[in-house]
């Protein structure tokens, strides 16, 4: 590799399924080895099915929506746990001390709850937390800040709060508009114009996309009575083929699907690699307990041809990165 390249990490969202992405990474360029698993917040038993209030509703009715009022009126975790553990491995610096310090651009996609708009009114706005030239926003931001703005996914975590951001502080997390940030961080660059700037092609630009892992779904059901109305779309069942809440699934699978699209049309099929095993399984985005049949089918994964090509290809473009 010469210095006319440029070479992009691509990480999905995906919770605790973030150990896949970590698994599949120490197998090309080792990071740092897990010393220790902490639990984030102990797996809630989810419910299979809403709660519709009619005239056979269950006589416990009462008891359960008391069970689960917590759960409906708050998040499900606290971030303190998650700060703690980040703490233990990232550097107390700004994304611009990355950037000065050690030359490596970082962005990182969050979701503003309440920004002011020039005409002064307020508008949740998408957001990339970056330290690249010509392109960076909160530049100013702790990392670890900008990690805990990035992962405050909806009812599992509170929205995260930065500090001195013009409008509101409460950000979450921007897997609810990149959760494959391929494309995103593919902008950035050009955005930042450092490719122009040291003369880069290009095709000299290659980017490594990695998921956390995917299960096969389709819509509707073949059993299924009246597929396209709301309780159709947003039915919590997973016994029978299609997706829990298929309308969110397919938004979010739609989402990762089209920057993938899109960021190989860009780049072409040499310079972008995206790797996301395909599971036989659904794992939940906070069920620790999960983590150990994860691995495992990543390990299953590892031992496919589709790895070892993937692999040789990741080792030749990304294995010399210091």
């Amino acid at each position: 590799m010469t210095h006319t390249t440029y070479r992009i990490l691509s990480c999905d969202g995906g919770g605790i399924r973030g150990v896949i992405t970590a698994k599949l990474l120490q197998a090309f360029q080792p990071y740092l080895p897990l010393a220790k698993r902490d639990q984030l917040g102990r797996a809630f038993a989810a419910g299979e099915q809403a709660l519709i209030a009619t005239s056979e509703a269950p006589a416990d009715l009462g008891d359960r929506l008391r069970e689960l009022g917590p759960v409906l009126l708050f998040p499900k975790y606290r971030s303190d746990g998650l700060r703690e553990l980040l703490a233990a491995y990232i550097p107390d610096v700004t994304l611009a001390d990355v950037w000065t310090e050690r030359n490596k651009g970082i962005v990182t996609p969050s979701f503003q709850l309440s920004a002011v708009v020039p005409s002064g009114a307020r508008q949740w706005a998408a957001r990339l937390l970056n330290n690249l030239p010509n392109v960076a926003w909160m530049s100013g931001t702790k990392a670890i800040d900008a990690i805990l703005a990035s992962a405050a996914a909806p009812v599992y975590f509170p929205p995260h709060e930065l500090p001195l951001t013009p409008g509101g502080n409460a950000f979450v997390d921007g897997g609810v508009f990149a959760n494959n940030p391929s494309t995103t961080a593919l902008a950035a660059l050009l955005g930042s114009r450092l490719t122009a700037e040291r003369n880069i092609p290009l095709s000299g630009v290659y980017l490594l996309s990695v998921g956390t892992g995917f299960r096969a779904s389709s819509y509707p059901p073949p059993d299924a009575r009246f597929p396209y109305g709301v309780l159709g779309w947003l039915r919590p069942r997973q016994d029978d083929g299609a997706p829990a809440f298929p309308l969110v699934d397919m938004v979010f699978d739609g989402t990762s699907q089209i920057n993938d699209v899109t960021s190989g049309l860009i780049l072409g099929a040499d310079n972008h690699i995206r790797v996301n095993p395909q599971l036989d399984q659904t794992f939940s985005m906070d069920d620790c307990s999960a983590i150990p049949a994860m691995l495992a089918a990543t390990e299953r994964f590892m031992e496919t041809d589709t790895w070892s090509l993937q692999s040789a290809r990741i080792n030749k473009l990304f294995g010399s990165a210091g």
